[in-house]
């Protein structure tokens, strides 16, 4: 669904430009246990996500896109809050589907009303929910209309649960393995899921926070099988885990780990229609637009994307009715030689302090020669001249 946006040069380079730049991701955070849950650059990228969701749904014409990107891309670079931020990508949408429907104002309350039905039914009326899905379920979920999410992997990390509760450690379970699908309305969250999907290895491989505070939190969201596995050594030493035990534990996470095809795989999520959800509460849009009509038309927006359903469950649904909307996961957006290289005088990447560091080698090369011909001429000389003497 996003993939037209993932593969335009300014885009990707947008992308990288966001996890090696610390002015993107080092803003505050908004005291809400949601902005918490984010991890280093996930949040800020998150959010880049969301704003080309919306622009797909609500707008859905790339003639307007490339002013969107450049209005979205000065906001992040500028404003210093992700609430902020969050909020202003909203007023870029309102401002953009204005623009598509050819208003001249928003003043009015003919022209707010028209606006915000347009967004409210393209967002709302005809939106989705959300749940992270492994690539290697996508069979399952296309070849039947249900998908009974039990984890088909699970088996083994029974084995772990055993383990663990061995060693007084007996939320492990209960607290990754479900048997329904999970659905949110936000896409933030869902995000989140799905960058950290299967649960019952990203948290292994994260550590928790009770027992492990010193763990490396972003090493599964970067794919960093090093580090992920240093955090899972670190995390059954604190357990005090026998050696016996603890390669039984890293054996089953290095099978899953290759299974799922952690480096190469793109983080997924699949779409349901929020008119086939048998508890969807949403008023219609006469009503909402009777209760903020006085509101002015950024707390209006505010309004409509703010989510409502953060964990439900529903396991039958129209197979016809499913998207899917994939990402690129931390390592291509880093490495991939698709995205174009950003603007080095912004930031320093990985390949240009690569590149400076060998510059710099290079340069004391030369300054070494240099100095080591000067000595030998002045040796010479000083040989020449006692020589005459």
């Amino acid at each position: 669904m996003l993939d037209d946006f993932f593969v335009r040069q300014d885009v990707s380079s947008f992308m990288k430009e966001i996890i090696f730049n610390s002015r993107y991701f080092d803003k505050r955070i908004e005291d809400s246990f949601n902005y918490q849950l984010f991890v280093d650059v996930s949040l800020p990228l998150f959010l880049f996500f969301d704003a080309l969701f919306k622009f797909k749904i609500i707008i859905d014409d790339m003639k307007y896109f490339d002013d969107y990107f450049k209005q979205v891309r000065k906001l992040m670079k500028r404003i210093d809050n992700f609430h902020d931020i969050q909020y202003g990508i909203y007023r870029i949408i309102g401002r953009t589907c204005s623009f598509q429907l050819g208003l001249k104002e928003v003043e009015s309350l003919s022209s707010k009303e028209k606006l915000l039905k347009r967004i409210y039914e393209r967002y709302i009326d005809q939106g989705y929910f959300f749940c992270e899905i492994l690539p290697v379920d996508c069979d399952k979920v296309l070849k039947e209309n249900y998908i009974e999410y039990k984890n088909q992997c699970q088996n083994p990390f029974l084995e772990v649960d055993k383990i663990l509760q061995k060693y007084g450690f007996s939320d492990y379970f209960k607290t990754n393995f479900s048997s329904d699908l999970s659905f949110t309305d936000d896409f933030l969250m869902a995000c989140l899921r799905s960058f950290s999907s299967p649960s019952y290895l990203s948290s292994l491989l994260s550590s928790y926070d009770g027992l492990f505070s010193k763990a490396d939190k972003s090493a599964y969201f970067r794919c960093d099988y090093k580090s992920c596995f240093h955090n899972l050594d670190r995390f059954l030493s604190k357990l005090e885990v026998s050696e016996y035990d603890r390669g039984k534990i890293v054996s089953i996470c290095k099978q899953e780990w290759t299974y799922l095809d952690r480096e190469h795989s793109r983080p997924l999520l699949m779409l349901i229609p929020r008119k086939d959800f048998v508890d969807n509460s949403y008023e219609s849009f006469s009503l909402f637009f009777s209760r903020c009509q006085k509101d002015s038309l950024g707390d209006c927006l505010e309004k409509i994307f703010t989510p409502r359903y953060h964990d439900i469950s529903f396991s039958t649904f129209s197979l016809e009715a499913i998207r899917f909307v994939s990402f690129p996961n931390y390592l291509q957006v880093s490495f991939s030689k698709n995205f174009a290289k950003v603007n080095q005088d912004s930031f320093l990447s990985e390949q240009s302090f690569f590149s400076s560091v060998s510059n710099a080698y290079g340069k004391a090369s030369w300054f070494l020669l240099f100095g080591a011909i000067l000595i030998t001429l002045g040796v010479i000389v000083t040989i020449f001249y006692f020589y005459r003497l």
